[in-house]
């Protein structure tokens, strides 16, 4: 009897934080330290949920090219969006 495992089960997963009132992946603050609920750093909501990034994408229907880990959307032209003075 034989078992398929994966060759990269040992490997740790990166663990992603989704703001639903932002729709975008965000920092996240733990609210409680006995309870996994955290809290938006962007906007201050609760609303967030957490998972490894691959489970998160496929959830939500998150495209890859959208997704900037600090919470800034990627413009046109793959840079995040800022003031131009």
């Amino acid at each position: 009897m034989s078992h398929n495992k994966k060759e990269n089960a040992g490997e740790p997963t990166k663990i992603v934080y989704y703001c639903k009132d932002c729709e975008k992946i965000v920092k996240a603050q733990k609210i409680t330290p006995r309870k996994l609920k955290f809290k938006c750093q962007v906007c201050q909501g609760k609303n967030v949920s957490f998972g490894t990034e691959k489970s998160i994408k496929n959830h939500y229907r998150i495209k890859d090219n959208v997704i900037e880990e600090d919470g800034a959307d990627k413009g046109k032209d793959g840079e995040a969006d800022s003031k131009k003075e």
